[in-house]
């Protein structure tokens, strides 16, 4: 969050110099925040946690309602059947393998830690 925090004031100030000693500097209080609401203000957590599915879920229809009605439309088949390599990659089915990388790792990620015997990680 510290450097997100860092790289909005990128954005809003294009010559801003984002030296990584500043990141951190930024990181440390939000560390700190965390650590007083874990500790101090734990009996609030299910209940923001409950509002931040709320806002999650509602969030989640507000885009979809949003594409769907801007995003431009093509027919059924050219969405699920036409495949574009403009990745500069030698074959379509090698851009294909490439692009399930994301979604492999993160269906396979460290979360499986959890079916693995204790201390295995």
């Amino acid at each position: 969050m510290g450097t997100l925090i860092q790289a909005l004031l990128v954005y809003r100030n294009p010559g801003f110099e984002a030296p990584r000693w500043q990141g951190f500097l930024l990181v440390v209080p939000v560390m700190i925040v965390c650590i007083v609401v874990n500790v101090w203000f734990s009996q609030w957590l299910p209940a923001f946690q409950n509002l931040a599915l709320a806002v999650h879920i509602l969030g989640a229809i507000a885009v979809a309602v949003v594409l769907g009605i801007l995003a431009p439309h093509v027919d059924a088949t050219t969405a699920l059947l036409t495949f574009t390599n403009s990745g500069g990659w030698p074959t379509t089915g090698l851009a294909l393998m490439i692009g399930q990388v994301t979604s492999i790792a993160t269906l396979g990620g460290m979360s499986c830690c959890g079916f693995l015997q204790e201390g295995s990680c």
